[in-house]
């Protein structure tokens, strides 16, 4: 429960929104949480509405990329476009 940008700045205060906005980007959440009328600020319930269940896995992923592992294993349930996306947004990131 909380903000989206609550859920990511777990045990990371110091993170900015344009740190944030960057790696909603990268995992393409980023134009969804942009037009949710609280945009980073909408608050999540348990069930993470207003997110979609794929949403919630992006939201989860840029909880994990926000501090740049340099190695992430991932057993994705994302579909395979969506994560070919992700992929390509990352190589150079």
């Amino acid at each position: 429960e909380g903000s989206i940008a609550d859920n990511i700045r777990i045990g990371r205060n110091y993170l900015s929104n344009i740190q944030i906005r960057e790696v909603l980007e990268k995992v393409g959440l980023w134009e969804k949480v942009s037009t949710l009328k609280d945009g980073l600020n909408t608050l999540l319930s348990t069930g993470g509405s207003p997110l979609s269940y794929g949403m919630c896995i992006k939201l989860v992923l840029a909880r994990a990329l926000v501090e740049k592992p340099r190695l992430l294993v991932i057993d994705s349930v994302l579909d395979f476009f969506e994560e070919e996306i992700i992929k390509k947004n990352l190589i150079n990131w």
